[in-house]
């Protein structure tokens, strides 16, 4: 029987890039992305937080009935779920906590510059503006 496994890279930001992923709360996150990944079938191949804002993970899966924009979107719901169950700062901080746009690449090909585009494209919180 043959298999057809894909690897997706995936990147994504908090609203604003505003720095809510304090460290204190990288255990969690790394816990319940390992549990959301479990109990839907996907391999966590690696997570990386950067700058307090940025969290990009790779993930392999069994080619399924589900796009990588629905397995994403799914977790990061779960995600800010779980977490302002146990950080109340994340939402007294914003209602929401990512953006609704998510970079989505295979696994190798891979491109750096591609991904900094995207995480320099994401809005940032202006100066004055109270959101």
């Amino acid at each position: 029987m043959i298999k057809n496994i894909l690897q997706y890279h995936f990147v994504f930001c908090t609203k604003y890039k505003k720095k809510l992923l304090l460290e204190e709360l990288h255990p969690d996150f790394l816990n319940l992305t390992y549990k959301y990944c479990y109990e839907n079938e996907l391999e966590l191949l690696s997570l990386n937080i950067r700058d307090n804002h940025t969290v990009i993970i790779e993930i392999k899966t069994e080619l399924s009935k589900e796009s990588p924009h629905i397995i994403i979107a799914n977790l990061k719901a779960f995600l800010f779920g779980e977490l302002k169950k146990k950080y109340s700062y994340l939402t007294t901080k914003t209602p929401s906590l990512w953006t609704r746009e998510v970079f989505i690449q295979t696994i190798g090909n891979n491109n750096e510059a591609e991904v900094n585009d995207f995480i320099d494209n994401q809005p940032t919180l202006e100066v004055g503006n109270k959101k």
